[in-house]
């Protein structure tokens, strides 16, 4: 299972929300000019966040986004999913899926595992913990935020 460059800058795009001050507007630009992505791009993927409402949008002059909930409230699991759809390794763990030969798979176990080790993983960061860990220095070795 790999994620997306979709997925990892729907996270960057998230966290240059939450670095912002709480009621703050940011526009496209600055986000794009914070994370190195174009606008066009940062436009697809703030459309999946909106539909998901992890984000606000405000037209006009003093117009931008700005996070939906508090940072401590949105997980990374809920970012992925809006970017990227089901996180479901196989499609018979997908939303309770079943296959036709679900009684004498001998793999079912293994992909169960998986599926249930990605949500804990997930699901269990949110955008606040990706916040203090930026506002710490503590990235550890293989995290790059670009911010």
């Amino acid at each position: 299972m790999r994620i997306s460059t979709k997925g990892q800058y729907a996270i960057e795009a998230m966290l240059a929300l939450a670095l912002t001050q709480e009621d703050e507007m940011v526009s496209i630009r600055q986000i794009g000019e914070q994370t190195a992505l174009s606008d066009s791009y940062l436009e697809q993927i703030f459309s999946s966040l909106r539909k998901v409402d992890l984000i606000i949008s405000v037209r006009g002059n003093r117009g931008g986004y700005k996070l939906a909930r508090p940072a401590v409230e949105i997980t990374v699991g809920e970012i992925l999913r809006a970017a990227e759809g089901s996180l479901a390794p196989v499609r018979c763990t997908e939303n309770g899926q079943t296959c036709s030969d679900q009684d004498n798979c001998l793999t079912q176990s293994v992909w169960l595992k998986f599926d249930s080790v990605i949500k804990e993983v997930v699901d269990s960061k949110t955008l606040a913990d990706l916040v203090a860990a930026y506002n710490s220095g503590n990235y550890g070795s293989s995290v790059d935020f670009m911010i």
